[in-house]
């Protein structure tokens, strides 16, 4: 299921997220823009530099952005899913933040329609099952339904209220 890397995905842009509180888990909505240089200065100094600046000068994809939504552990303040729903190349991740991979998946607008509501919808309807996939079984336990669904009635609140997205803090 999905691709595997071998590397952590890009760290939200504290600057550009708002976090909503929903028990066990966080909500991090982001406004995201993703480019060459955003990953390149972000993997920049790391073991996986050379690799990683290859890919991002050949992938298009890469020039793409949108709302994203981060599930983080309140406790740990770690981050196991996120959901990027760019308007190009919309994709979902098992973060593992306590393992050295991601597990990245691709959202089809045309099966799925729109990423954003989807995304919503699995976080409504899979969220303890997709915790489980990305290590956070502790977390999945601990959710409280009643709390996530509000939490992510506020996090639809704050998407239709944001006009464009914005730059992230590498670009």
């Amino acid at each position: 299921m999905g691709t595997t890397y071998y590397m952590k995905p890009i760290a939200p842009a504290e600057q550009n997220t708002v976090r909503v509180p929903a028990g066990a888990v966080t909500f991090g909505l982001e406004m995201r823009e993703l480019n060459p240089a955003h990953v390149r200065a972000f993997y920049r100094g790391r073991p996986d530099e050379e690799h990683i600046t290859a890919m991002a000068d050949r992938v298009d994809s890469l020039d793409d952005g949108g709302p994203s939504i981060h599930v983080f552990g309140s406790d740990d303040q770690l981050e196991y899913l996120r959901f990027d729903c760019f308007r190009n190349g919309p994709h979902y991740h098992y973060v593992h933040p306590n393992e050295e991979h991601q597990v990245v998946n691709e959202i089809d607008p045309v099966a799925d329609g729109d990423p954003f509501e989807w995304a919503l919808g699995r976080l409504r309807s899979r969220l303890p099952e997709m915790l489980r996939e990305a290590g956070g079984a502790r977390l999945a336990n601990q959710l409280d339904p009643a709390t996530v669904d509000s939490a992510i009635d506020r996090v639809s609140e704050l998407a239709a209220k944001a006009t464009r997205p914005v730059s992230s803090q590498f670009g």
